[in-house]
């Protein structure tokens, strides 16, 4: 217990010296194993066997659909087809950001990509209508934390590898969760718009023709996300299989449907696909290095013990203690990281609960995801400030008002399991 406080009190103090992540991981796992003598030919064995796995090849599929959505502006055309659904609505440039981003997570899979992606889009949308731009850069990245809950999912691709589950069944677990999430935020977004400070008027509604045509321009966009569904449902592809099918239906559409397909988009997609994959296997390959130094001290059985002592053997509150565990080192770590130090310890507590394993990757997944809306270290609150330069303050200010839905929603996934494992228990 007492090593896994200090090194990880280590990690944080490197981490705000400006080092990264996954070096700060090998700095403290390579110093602990020299000072308890154990051979330095471990580490790369360690590091390598971290990423051996085949589910992790479906990492850099779901990464290059969202980066191929964005080159292709297939994702403008979410927007329209959202704009015209929800424009008319108190708040409508809200509720339009927040749909377009549940469409779009079919399709992403992270967080990230949808803030840099759709966030260009929607903010300056917003603006260009007379909404505040705070207002519209919190809606914003808000809304993509829906990215990973909306299957396909890369933090549920890690979980599944790490906790050796069906990856299918997390991404239907994800669907329910997904849903609750925006509509919770939609709720709060007509609150605000209600409020006497809000002066942006909704826009006029669109005919049935309008949202007709606009719905036939976008089914190219919108048939990804039913594709996903139904392979997973029926059984009739993997997870890695559909990203396949995703990059080869995109590709298709957009050069033989609309005859516009920017080739040097492609090979920079194509570039940008393999530096994001690069980063998350390098943290995962670290963090694995950390983990398993861990399990060598005996570090999570001790833990383990304690945690079930002080739960009492009762999973709400080992359930509450997760959340309390998950939120605060989202402040701190990355999204990976924190999974593959963690759960080696955390799974088989929740096993010896009866905990079910999908459930609790969904209870993971998304406190991970409020972690990425969080100071100091929330990757898609940074994005947003880059994005926008308004400065960390003041963005932290206009996103508070939104962990509201995101809380209530996290207390729902936490104590409702039997509606979570609906689809799950479905699929085959």
């Amino acid at each position: 217990m007492g090593l896994f406080i200090e090194t990880m009190a280590a990690i944080v103090v490197l981490m705000l010296a400006g080092v990264p992540i996954a070096f700060s991981l090998l700095i403290v796992s390579v110093a602990i194993l020299i000072l308890k003598g154990y051979p330095l030919g471990l580490i790369p064995h360690m590091i390598i066997t971290g990423v051996e796995s085949w589910v992790l090849l479906a990492i850099p599929l779901f990464i290059l659909t969202g980066h191929l959505m964005n080159a292709t502006k297939l994702t403008d055309k979410i927007f329209d087809f959202a704009n015209a659904c929800l424009g008319h609505i108190r708040g409508g440039m809200g509720h339009v950001t927040i749909l377009a981003n549940m469409i779009f997570a079919g399709i992403s899979g992270a967080a990230l990509a949808d803030v840099q992606g759709l966030g260009v889009v929607t903010i300056k949308a917003m603006t260009d209508k007379g909404y505040d731009k705070e207002f519209a850069a919190a809606v914003t990245v808000s809304a993509s934390t829906i990215g990973p809950i909306i299957p396909p999912s890369i933090p549920m691709v890690i979980y599944a590898a790490i906790a050796e589950v069906s990856v299918a069944k997390m991404f239907l677990a994800g669907f329910l969760p997904g849903i609750v999430m925006g509509l919770a935020m939609m709720i709060l977004v007509y609150l605000m718009a209600r409020s006497a400070s809000f002066s942006v008027q909704p826009e006029p509604r669109r005919t049935l023709r309008q949202v007709g045509a606009t719905f036939v321009s976008s089914i190219p966009s919108l048939v990804i996300p039913g594709i996903l569904l139904l392979a997973i449902l029926l059984g009739i592809a993997t997870p890695t299989e559909i990203g396949v099918i995703s990059i080869m239906y995109i590709v298709l559409v957009v050069w033989f449907g609309y005859k516009a397909l920017d080739w040097a988009k492609v090979w920079s997609s194509i570039r940008s696909t393999a530096e994001a994959t690069a980063a998350i296997l390098i943290i995962l390959g670290t963090a694995s290095l950390y983990a398993k130094m861990l399990a060598m001290e005996q570090v999570p059985q001790t833990i383990a013990a304690y945690v079930l002592v002080v739960t009492q053997n009762n999973p709400i509150i080992f359930l509450l203690a997760v959340n309390i565990l998950l939120l605060i080192l989202g402040c701190f770590l990355d999204t990976t990281a924190i999974m593959v130090i963690t759960l080696p310890i955390l799974l088989p507590i929740a096993k010896q609960l009866h905990i079910d394993l999908i459930h609790f990757g969904i209870t993971v997944v998304f406190n991970l995801m409020i972690g990425l809306l969080t100071p100091p270290f929330g990757l898609c609150l940074y994005a947003v400030t880059n994005m926008t330069k308004i400065p960390m303050d003041r963005m932290v200010r206009a996103i508070l008002p939104f962990f509201v839905p995101l809380l209530v929603t996290l207390a729902f996934i936490t104590f409702a399991p039997k509606p979570i494992m609906f689809l799950p228990n479905l699929s085959k």
